[in-house]
């Protein structure tokens, strides 16, 4: 039987589908990190010599929400 591709769209928050890797119905659950435009918004910012305003990209750009199988830990895609 020919492996059927199921396309699920992830969102911000936990998302539930089959786990390719373990196979199995879950929730996926959700861990955030930098966008990459952040750390390069901050750097600039440093380097331009404002030091007090380099922390804020972190707060206004999005960040990436990725997900994860909570049985078997398999990375199942991400989100900005």
């Amino acid at each position: 039987m020919p492996y059927e591709a199921i396309y699920v769209v992830l969102g911000p928050g936990p998302v539930v589908l089959t786990c390719p890797a373990c196979n199995t119905r879950v929730t996926t659950y959700t861990r955030t990190a930098p966008n990459p435009m952040t750390h390069c918004l901050a750097a600039c910012l440093c380097i331009l010599g404002c030091w007090l305003c380099c922390c804020l990209p972190y707060f206004c750009v999005p960040p990436i929400v990725r997900h994860y199988c909570p049985r078997c830990g398999a990375y199942l895609g991400s989100c900005s």
